[in-house]
């Protein structure tokens, strides 16, 4: 009976040794997403019609924290449709590329750039009409716009995250 109670302890110590190196180990390597952010930007003028607008995520945190892909992006709603696409690596630019997770520290910042085309139409009073977007990362967005064709041939382009 007693070497079954110290077979049961020492087996009871080595698992709680055990669980406390899991817990220690999956702790290191571990940088949480940005949460603790402050997200600008606006719109810039593009050429022929196209709206050229650009979204900076800052780490006001006080711990490293990671950014990736491209920002959220909401729209509408809207009477028209809109298409919203991801722009491929290396497009208008330097889009960035979906995959890259970045690390940022305190302080350090990414940027990401959005493209309106207004789509195929005279561009009359008639025809179109203004495409207000919110786009932005963890909780946090600004206000961004531009104009669309009503004819649903409007398209948003939006870019990842790169550095700035």
């Amino acid at each position: 009976m007693r070497v079954w109670v110290a077979c049961a302890a020492a087996l009871l110590a080595l698992v709680g040794a055990g669980a406390i190196c899991v817990a220690s180990a999956s702790g290191t390597g571990q940088i949480k997403p940005c949460t603790a952010v402050r997200v600008t930007g606006g719109d810039e003028n593009g050429a022929a019609g196209t709206t050229i607008a650009a979204v900076l995520v800052k780490n006001r945190g006080t711990r490293d924290c990671t950014v990736n892909a491209r920002p959220w992006v909401r729209l509408g709603p809207f009477r028209y449709r809109v298409t919203v696409a991801d722009a491929a690596p290396g497009e208008y630019g330097n889009a960035g590329d979906l995959e890259q997770v970045w690390t940022l520290h305190p302080g350090q910042r990414v940027a990401a750039g959005l493209f309106f085309f207004p789509g195929s139409c005279d561009r009359g009073v008639g025809s179109m009409f203004t495409l207000n977007a919110r786009v932005g990362w963890a909780r946090r967005g600004v206000s961004i716009g531009g104009g669309a064709c009503k004819n649903g041939t409007g398209e948003l382009s939006v870019g990842s995250f790169h550095r700035r």
